[in-house]
């Protein structure tokens, strides 16, 4: 992190300092399958102790359906670190400070039914709103936002509601989705000396399609985001109705080596109006934003030592973000990890703006 912008109220030195515990537990209850992990953190760098249940659920299965009831966690869609269909709660703390992968994905309290026709497969969801975590203020250097600022979020109360329909179709994977709640991230005004946080409803539909092909795997994925509390984009805040695509390729290169590319597309409809409704002297964003991605993994002595680098280029920001980490299994049961996180790229784009915030991390996780 860049010391030298460091503001009033931002914990610059070492803004993540935790020691985790996590008691994970699966059992059978009554026929039914129980399974939690439950976290308990010692935060140094706030000075707090937070406690998290990650997940907390019971599962029941038959032969034509299976339904699991609790805290969970839902992954749709085909993309590696782009969302398009997966529009289930996250945590970019953890992303952009090198907590393990696993802390990206937050929790859903749902119910989840999943059925299983002649024809394929169907998935229900019914859940209260949880919102993203986006950057902490405290932790973050964030651009034009000072870190004292105050800040509110109105977080919905009530549910949501998402379906997907899957199946086979020869070799790939086909799969449709439709989702009816609330944008994650918070839509902020300015009132008075604050910032008023609110989440504004959002419906969904989209589809995806992964299967074999020029020697590896091939993944597409679309997804149409109906805003319909700003559909004729007149409201600077509100995100406006947008498409968004992805296409991807993986395949291995060399014996325990994979290297992997994506490429992502944002288009923001009736953009015209979009820009209008910016304030004076607000910077517009593109009425199509491009980002492509790159992931490379190579494993040595025995796959017990992994490298790997994901890089994120905003072709239309002109920003960039790569993690590049080094992880060893010192035994079954130790493993550790180095890494770091890196931005550049002008201040408006999504990871220019945390520019000032390249930071390197360290972790090590023992499991008993």
């Amino acid at each position: 992190m860049d010391t030298d912008a460091c503001q009033p109220g931002i914990i610059c030195g070492t803004p993540f300092n935790e020691q985790r515990l996590q008691v994970k537990f699966d059992d059978t209850l009554a026929g039914a399958n129980v399974f939690g992990k439950l976290d308990v953190a010692n935060d140094t760098a706030l000075g707090d102790t937070l406690h998290e249940v990650r997940e907390l659920y019971v599962d029941n299965n038959w032969p034509s359906a299976s339904i699991r009831a609790g805290r969970q966690i839902i992954t749709w869609g085909v993309g590696d670190l782009l969302f398009i269909n997966d529009v289930f709660p996250k945590s970019f703390n953890a992303l952009f400070s090198g907590q393990p992968i696993e802390y990206l994905k937050r929790g859903s309290d749902a119910i989840k039914l999943d059925i299983y026709p002649r024809w394929g497969n169907v998935e229900l969801v019914v859940a209260q709103f949880r919102a993203d975590i986006t950057p902490d203020p405290r932790r973050f250097i964030i651009e034009g936002v000072p870190a004292t600022t105050p800040r509110t979020d109105d977080v919905p109360t009530d549910g949501e509601a998402a379906i997907k329909l899957s199946r086979m179709i020869g070799n790939w994977d086909a799969a449709a989705y439709a989702y009816r709640g609330y944008f994650r991230a918070p839509a902020f005004t300015a009132n008075g000396g604050a910032l008023a946080g609110r989440h504004p409803r959002l419906n969904t539909v989209g589809a995806s399609l992964v299967g074999p092909g020029l020697g590896g795997v091939i993944s597409a994925e679309i997804g149409y985001y109906d805003s319909v509390e700003d559909r004729t984009g007149t409201d600077a805040a509100t995100d406006n109705n947008q498409t968004k695509a992805l296409i991807g390729y993986t395949r291995a290169i060399a014996e325990d080596t994979t290297l992997g590319a994506q490429f992502f597309v944002e288009y923001l409809h009736d953009y015209g109006a979009y820009r209008q409704s910016l304030p004076t002297g607000a910077t517009p964003r593109d009425r199509s934003e491009e980002t492509a991605t790159v992931r490379f993994t190579q494993r040595y002595l025995r796959q017990t030592l992994t490298f790997n680098v994901f890089g994120f280029w905003g072709v239309s920001d002109r920003d960039s973000y790569v993690i590049p980490s080094l992880r060893y299994a010192f035994t079954d049961k130790l493993i550790g990890e180095i890494g770091a996180n890196i931005f550049s790229g002008r201040a408006s784009g999504t990871f220019g703006s945390l520019d000032r915030n390249d930071n390197v991390y360290a972790f090590f996780r023992y499991s008993f």
